[in-house]
């Protein structure tokens, strides 16, 4: 029982540790911060991490197997390779929304393991995307003559160079990202797909109003 309690106190402080570093950055958000935030003393919160750095390794990887739940899920639930992006595109307006843009910056400047932990997460991602290619060929919306690996390593090095680029911090995450999914969505459709696009675009829109 106790090792129970133990347990759920140290995943509700990674809960509010990744809510406080997606708002401020990781390096902003300091020990004492953390222990604010879960009102509780800095001794009680190290029976529970060492440092800083597990604090932060452990957020990433809350954060990363959020993601990849919601994205199975996803994938499973929707009806066609098309409607998946969409409703990954709505996830991601959801995350991003309350990203600073400083955190990848910060996980490659001072938390290696995190960054590392977050790459692993990359390399997951290609496989759904890998997937969703497959899926909308044999669907008839994607191309048949996409070379499918070579498109979903160039879709996620994108994804990952807007997210890294300072030169575009002056466009918002969502904006940057929803615009670029959208170019490489009308890229690799058939004409099929497009009219697809095109409806789900709309829809998008209409609950952004």
């Amino acid at each position: 029982m106790q090792f129970c309690k133990t347990l759920e106190a140290k995943q509700i402080i990674i809960q509010n540790a990744l809510h406080a570093f997606l708002r401020y950055g990781f390096k902003a958000v300091t020990v004492d911060d953390i222990a604010t935030a879960n009102s509780i003393s800095k001794k009680t919160l190290y029976e529970h991490f060492t440092d800083k750095d597990e604090i932060v390794c452990a957020a990433v990887a809350s954060f990363n197997n959020e993601i990849e739940a919601e994205q199975n899920a996803i994938a499973i639930s929707s009806q066609n390779a098309i409607e998946e992006v969409a409703l990954i595109m709505q996830l991601t307006e959801n995350k991003l929304q309350s990203m600073n843009v400083n955190c990848l910056i910060d996980l490659q400047k001072y938390y290696p393991q995190a960054l590392l932990d977050f790459r692993t997460h990359k390399d997951k991602h290609i496989q759904v995307l890998l997937s969703n290619i497959k899926r909308g060929i044999k669907e008839g919306y994607y191309r048949k003559n996409l070379n499918v690996e070579l498109v979903a390593n160039l879709r996620m090095e994108t994804m990952y160079y807007f997210l890294n680029n300072t030169c575009l911090q002056k466009f918002s995450l969502i904006e940057t990202q929803l615009q670029q999914l959208q170019l490489f969505l009308y890229g690799i459709c058939t004409i099929k797909g497009h009219e697809l696009i095109d409806n789900y675009i709309a829809q998008f829109k209409k609950t952004q109003k």
